[in-house]
C-alpha cells in the first residue's frame, strides 16, 4: 500500500465513523423529542380526563335536572380518553430501556393513575347501561364525584412528573422534593 493510497484509506475511514455517530446522534435526538411530545401529549390528555371527570361531577351534584343519557355521553367521552392515554403509554413503554430515569417515571406514575380510575369508569357505564335510574342514586353520585377529586389529583401528580421528566437532563434521577 503506497502512502497516498492509505492516507485516502484512513480518511475514508474517519468519514466512515464521523457518518455513523452523526446518525446515531441524530436518531438519539429524535427518539428524545420524540418521547417529550408523547409526554406532553399524554399530560394533554390527562388534563381533559380530569375536566371531563369534573364536568360529569356537576352532573352528578346536580343529577335531577341531568338526563341519565347526558350522563352516559361524557362517560363515553371519559372512557375514550382513558383509552387514549393507555394507548400513549404502551407506546412509551416500547422506549422504555432507552430512557432517561425521570422520564421513566413519569410513564410508571401515568400508567399506575390510568390503573386506578380506568376500572371504576367501567364500572360507572355498565350500571348506568343496565339501568338508567342508577344515576339518580345518592351512592352513584358520590363515586362520580370521588372519581373526579381522583382524576384531578392525578392531573397533578402528571403535571409535576412530566414536567420532571422535561426538565431533568438526560441520565439524572428526578429529585425527590
Amino acid at each position: 500500500m503506497t502512502r497516498h493510497a492509505f492516507r485516502v484509506f484512513t480518511a475514508a475511514a474517519a468519514l466512515m465513523v464521523c457518518a455513523s455517530t452523526a446518525a446515531a446522534n441524530s436518531h438519539s435526538t429524535f427518539n428524545t423529542r420524540e418521547t417529550a411530545r408523547q409526554l406532553k401529549d399524554l399530560r394533554s390528555d390527562k388534563r381533559a380526563l380530569a375536566t371531563k371527570l369534573n364536568e360529569l361531577a356537576a352532573l352528578a351534584r346536580n343529577h335531577h335536572l341531568v338526563s341519565w343519557q347526558s350522563k352516559a355521553v361524557l362517560l363515553e367521552e371519559v372512557r375514550e380518553l382513558v383509552n387514549r392515554s393507555a394507548r400513549q403509554v404502551r407506546q412509551l413503554e416500547q422506549q422504555f430501556e432507552s430512557m432517561p430515569p425521570a422520564k421513566r417515571a413519569a410513564v410508571e406514575t401515568v400508567k399506575s393513575e390510568l390503573a386506578a380510575i380506568s376500572p371504576e369508569v367501567g364500572r360507572l357505564m355498565t350500571e348506568l347501561r343496565e339501568n338508567q335510574l342508577v344515576s339518580l342514586q345518592w351512592d352513584y353520585s358520590t363515586r362520580i364525584i370521588a372519581l373526579s377529586n381522583r382524576a384531578i389529583e392525578a392531573r397533578k401528580a402528571t403535571d409535576i412528573v412530566v414536567q420532571a421528566a422535561l426538565t431533568a437532563q438526560p441520565g439524572a434521577m428526578p429529585s425527590d422534593d
